[in-house]
């Protein structure tokens, strides 16, 4: 079988710490392009990677007949329209996350998606990372019997995105905190639960205590669920300090507690608690190049083979229209 000929669009940190390392060693892709509105990044990631082509004008990008997908890594502003342009262009889509700024722009998306029928897959990472998954399998057999309540940490203590950064303008970003790293912890519960919650109530705080931006730098946000639990969860750039890594989540249940990073298991055993800690290898996903080479291949999976994405569009949707609810609560 031919190799999947991948056009990867964006050269920011993450198309350069993984996109394209995992896309290099996989042999079953070929980066054939690049491309990015600003020429400048372009040529040393091209030479790097010995890449022949690279467009500025994603439009020809579109239309290029030797390109079957494309890995799009561009500004959050950029998702939807981008998206909708290779879809009908007859390319197969890896969107980062958040899907798009907003549900109008991602049902955009789906419907280009569908009609086109092409691949549209949303780049929620984690859900391709073990220990989520082991943690997903504790929720689905029932180990931890009704769940109550679950505490998602979105914190990033020490660090964030700079003054200058696209991140920080509502108009690039669409958000801040909670549009960045928070709306991971938002799909993560969602994939916990396979994908079935129906959010009945929505409340959220969102503040500025560490920058004056645009955007917001903090994020406090509660969510009831039709029968499941009730979710808080708390995002934030530049913290001093976090009470749970960047991603770590807690499961509260009739049964039972589990949670991620790290990976713990308890339940009552003979009148007290007992407590089963697996090892797992792999680093937090927002670091381990393994995560995200599992998630390209499965995207290859999806783009030759005709596997669902574990992430498709209809999921996306429902992430971007929760992260809009939870800031229509904020206003």
């Amino acid at each position: 079988m031919n190799p999947v000929r991948v056009a990867v669009l964006g050269t920011g940190g993450v198309v350069r710490t993984f996109h394209l390392p995992a896309l290099a060693a996989n042999p079953r892709a070929r980066v054939v392009a690049l491309g990015n509105l600003r020429a400048a990044s372009l040529e040393p990631l091209a030479q790097r990677y010995a890449v022949a082509k690279t467009y500025t004008d994603l439009d020809r990008l579109a239309g290029d007949p030797d390109i079957d997908a494309v890995v799009l890594a561009l500004p959050n502003y950029l998702h939807a329209p981008v998206s909708v342009r290779m879809l009908r262009g007859g390319k197969h889509v890896l969107c980062e996350k958040p899907m798009a700024l907003s549900p109008a722009d991602a049902r955009a998306m789906v419907a280009a998606a569908e009609a086109s029928g092409r691949v549209l897959m949303v780049a929620h990472v984690w859900r391709s990372h073990p220990v989520v998954r082991w943690l997903r399998d504790v929720v689905q057999a029932g180990r931890l019997g009704k769940v109550l309540k679950v505490r998602a940490h979105a914190v990033v203590a020490g660090r964030g995105p700079p003054a200058d950064s696209w991140f920080v303008r509502r108009e690039t970003a669409g958000g801040g905190a909670l549009a960045d790293v928070g709306v991971h912890s938002l799909d993560l519960v969602s994939f916990l639960f396979g994908d079935r919650l129906r959010p009945l109530h929505v409340a959220a705080r969102l503040g500025n205590y560490f920058r004056d931006l645009e955007v917001e730098d903090t994020a406090d946000v509660r969510v009831e669920f039709d029968g499941g639990p009730v979710l808080e969860l708390a995002a934030g750039w530049y913290h001093g300090h976090a009470e749970a890594p960047h991603g770590a989540v807690e499961l509260f249940g009739t049964d039972g507690y589990a949670r991620t990073m790290p990976a713990q298991w308890k339940c009552p055993v003979e009148g007290g608690w007992g407590t089963f800690s697996p090892a797992f290898a792999a680093d937090h996903p927002d670091a381990d190049l393994g995560v995200f080479a599992a998630q390209m291949d499965h995207f290859l999976d999806c783009v030759s083979g005709g596997a669902a994405p574990v992430c498709d569009g209809r999921q996306g949707l429902w992430d971007v229209t929760l992260l809009e609810a939870a800031y229509q609560a904020a206003r």
